[in-house]
């Protein structure tokens, strides 16, 4: 009895855990797409000194979030946000306002279904 009433405290600690690491990483995952959203914003107004800024902002912010989901999640995933990012990062030194406002958008949507592929729900476990 006493190894059943374990278990299930364990299972329950590991369902609440998961939910709040669920919901700590929606939060930056929020701060990031926000971020990109204003990256695009400068875009759209031709200020590439800013876009440049925020660039560089999202970078230390994926740089610290990538160590926290490099746990859980695919290399390959992180990679690949790894690579958009990197790209955004010289169009917008070279100022290609149409190539860079794509990368952006390829960006906002890479780290939104990096969430969506390995948050715990019911439809990826099963």
């Amino acid at each position: 009895m006493k190894r059943l009433l374990a278990c299930i405290l364990l299972l329950a600690g590991l369902l609440i855990g998961a939910f709040f690491w669920e919901g700590h990483v929606r939060e930056h995952v929020q701060a990031l797409v926000t971020m990109t959203e204003q990256a695009q914003q400068a875009l759209d107004e031709g200020d590439f000194d800013t876009v440049r800024a925020q660039l560089k902002q999202i970078d230390d912010a994926w740089d610290h979030v990538r160590d926290h989901w490099a746990m859980l999640i695919d290399h390959q995933t992180l990679d690949q946000v790894d690579e958009t990012l990197a790209s955004s990062q010289n169009l917008a030194k070279a100022e290609d306002a149409v190539l860079c406002d794509l990368e952006l958008t390829r960006l906002a949507l890479g780290i939104q279904a990096t969430v969506d592929d390995y948050a715990f729900s019911l439809k990826n476990l099963f």
